[in-house]
C-alpha cells in the first residue's frame, strides 16, 4: 500500500475531489463515525489498498475515525476548517436584514452549512451572491412564491400573450423584481377570484376575465406589450405565413427559425410556389434561402414601422 503525502498538488476551496486526490489538511464534507449528520472532518491522512482507499479522518470534536471508500468517491472539500455555522449564520442574517428590508427571511445553521428560505422577494442567485461577499462560505437557498406572484406572473403572460407557455412562467418567476405595481394589483385581484395557486387554474381565469380584469381592481387597463414569440425580447419584424392573415413577431436573433418554421407550415398546407396565382417565386429572405414571398408584391416578413 502506497501513502499520499502532503508534497501533492492541493485542490482549492470548494473544489470536488475524488478520494484518490485528497491530501493530509484539507477537509472533507462526509457522514462522521457515529454520527446521523453530514459534517466537516479533517483528512490526517490516505492509504490506498486494493480495491479502496482509507481515509484517516478527525470529527470536529476531536474523534478520529477511519473511512474506506473506492477511489472514484466524490469528496466536497476545503482547504482548512471551515467558519462554525453560527458564526456564518450571524454573518447572513446580518447581511440579509441589511440588503433585503422588506424580505423575511428563515437562517439556520445546520450540518456544515446555513439554511436560507424566504417566500418572494430576490431571486435565489441575488441571494448567493449577497451571502458569498459576506463571507457564508456553503448557504443553502430556497425560495417559495406566493399565489399572488404566481398571477401575477400570469398577468403579464396575458399582456405577452404567452398564457399558454409554461416555460415562459418559470421564466418570469426568476425575476419578481421586474413586476410593476399595477400588474402586482391585477396579481392580488385574480389569485382573490381564482382561489387558487395552480398556474392551468389561473391562467383559466384569466381567459375568462382577460385584461378587463383591471375594472375591478381599481387600475387602468394594461396595454398588450409586444414581444418576439421565442425569445420575448422586443420584437423587429412580423411574420405571416402565405395566405394566413394572421401574424407573429420576431426579433432579429429568431427571425431565420420563424421564418423557417413559417415556411415549412405553407408546405404543408399545400402553398407551393407551383401552387399560387400569379406564378409565384422564392427568395432569399432573411428568414432563410426558402422563404415564400406572396406574388402580389406582400412579403411574409415585413419590418415594424419605428
Amino acid at each position: 500500500m502506497t501513502t499520499t503525502t502532503t508534497s501533492q498538488r492541493s485542490a482549492a476551496v470548494g473544489e470536488l475531489v475524488t478520494a484518490e486526490r485528497l491530501v493530509a489538511g484539507q477537509c472533507v464534507y462526509t457522514r462522521p463515525l457515529a454520527r446521523s449528520g453530514m459534517d466537516w472532518c479533517e483528512v490526517r491522512g490516505s492509504k490506498r489498498g486494493r480495491d479502496n482507499i482509507r481515509l484517516a479522518l478527525t470529527r470536529r470534536d476531536g474523534k478520529r475515525f477511519l473511512l474506506a471508500v473506492r477511489p472514484e468517491v466524490v469528496f466536497r472539500t476545503l482547504d482548512g476548517r471551515p467558519v462554525p455555522t453560527v458564526v456564518e449564520a450571524d454573518l447572513a442574517n446580518a447581511r440579509l436584514a441589511s440588503g433585503y428590508p422588506a424580505t423575511r427571511f428563515r437562517v439556520r445553521p445546520s450540518a456544515g452549512e446555513v439554511s436560507v428560505t424566504w417566500t418572494d422577494g430576490p431571486s435565489v442567485a441575488t441571494v448567493l451572491a449577497s451571502l458569498a461577499t459576506a463571507g457564508v462560505a456553503h448557504p443553502y437557498c430556497r425560495r417559495d412564491v406566493s399565489g399572488a406572484m404566481r398571477a401575477t406572473a400570469v398577468v403579464r403572460q396575458a399582456r405577452e400573450g404567452s398564457l399558454a407557455d409554461h416555460d415562459r412562467h418559470q421564466r418570469l418567476l426568476e425575476d419578481l423584481e421586474a413586476f410593476t405595481a399595477d400588474e402586482r394589483r391585477l396579481g392580488i385581484q385574480l389569485h382573490r377570484f381564482a382561489d387558487s395557486d395552480d398556474r392551468l387554474t389561473l391562467a383559466a381565469k384569466m381567459r375568462e376575465y382577460g385584461l378587463l380584469l383591471a375594472d375591478t381592481a381599481g387600475v387602468a387597463c394594461p396595454e398588450p406589450i409586444r414581444v418576439c414569440c421565442h425569445c420575448h425580447r422586443p420584437p423587429q419584424f412580423t411574420v405571416r405565413r402565405l395566405w394566413h392573415t394572421d401574424s407573429t413577431l420576431s426579433c432579429a436573433a429568431c427571425l431565420p427559425r420563424t421564418g423557417r418554421e413559417d415556411t415549412r407550415s405553407c408546405a404543408s398546407d399545400g402553398l407551393t410556389d407551383q401552387h399560387q396565382e400569379g406564378g409565384g417565386a422564392l427568395s432569399n429572405h432573411p428568414a432563410g434561402p426558402d422563404s415564400v414571398v406572396r406574388p402580389i408584391g406582400h412579403p411574409v416578413i415585413e419590418a415594424l414601422a419605428e
